[in-house]
């Protein structure tokens, strides 16, 4: 059987009140950025924590075993919050169905916004259907009330509002009901378009558009060629330093050679003609100098 990993006991209310304490006193590692400065700082905060919390406690956590427990209490602290969430927008009555947990809460304050979320703010413009008064002066009123007609674009039954008009007359109030005709879709100016029937203007390019959208592209154009160029001489200038380092090399290999051979000529000892052939190929009035050395010195 395979050997259990070795499991630590488990955190205690104590323990947990004591991280959270030095968490808030350690702020580094709250801190949301993540670039390489931010991180070697949450390294050495969370170092530093391990020392505190390990001073005076029964059992030892390192910073693995700290950073888990720390995840662990903040997925515990959202879903405490989303519980209360659903609890407050449940139905039916009674009692509150959620405990209070005063280390989560503790937690929920420590990450701040990450643990609250974002409210959903209702962005519906529905207005429901009602008859709407419209006072046209002192003795006239219009009240819309919806009717069906054919709407000729989609070809689907919408309700229009057809006014009747009420119109006073003399001292004893007496009404008479006047019918106005419907009135068409498209001949009405006073309804303003749904977002859902509402079309897009179709964008046609104008010659000045054209030429601007010619200007752009020549620049993309003169900066890709620049960029070329500067690439082409850098791997050109790289190429060069290349080359000389090679016949840098290639001239110290020569001068050890030359200096072996004028010792072996000094003691009078046998010169391996491959080492002077070698040279030769490279430095052609080697020959001479050797002739001078040996037959004038």
């Amino acid at each position: 059987m395979e050997d259990k990993r070795n499991r630590s006991a488990n955190l205690t209310e104590e323990e947990k009140i004591k991280l959270l304490a030095l968490l808030q006193k350690y702020n580094d590692i709250l801190c949301k950025k993540t670039d390489f400065v931010f991180n070697k700082k949450k390294d050495i905060a969370w170092m530093k924590l391990e020392q505190n919390f390990n001073s005076n406690n029964q059992f030892k956590r390192n910073v693995t075993s700290l950073k888990k427990i720390w995840n662990k209490l903040k997925y515990e602290a959202k879903t405490f919050k989303s519980k209360i969430k659903i609890s407050v927008m449940g139905t039916g009555g009674g009692p509150s169905t959620h405990k209070e947990n005063n280390i989560l809460e503790e937690v929920l304050f420590l990450i701040g916004r990450a643990g609250v979320g974002i409210a959903n703010i209702p962005d519906c413009d529905f207005e429901p259907d009602s008859n709407i008064v419209i006072e046209m002066d002192q003795n006239m009123t219009e009240i819309f009330a919806p009717i069906e007609v054919e709407n000729k674009e989609n070809e689907a039954k919408e309700k229009l509002p057809i006014p009747q008009v009420f119109e006073e007359t003399g001292e004893t109030a007496e009404f008479v009901v006047k019918q106005i005709p419907p009135v068409s879709v498209e001949s009405r100016t006073d309804i303003m378009p749904t977002p859902s029937s509402r079309r897009r203007p179709i964008y046609v390019k104008t010659p000045k558009d054209q030429l601007i959208h010619q200007k752009i592209e020549s620049k993309k154009l003169k900066q890709n060629a620049l960029k070329q160029e500067i690439n082409h001489g850098i791997e050109k200038r790289q190429e060069e330093r290349e080359l000389l380092e090679i016949e840098k090399r290639k001239g110290e290999q020569i001068v050890k050679i030359r200096n072996i051979i004028l010792q072996k000529l000094e003691s009078k000892e046998d010169v391996d003609p491959a080492l002077i052939e070698s040279i030769f190929k490279n430095w052609k009035y080697f020959y001479f100098e050797l002739f001078l050395y040996k037959y004038f010195l």
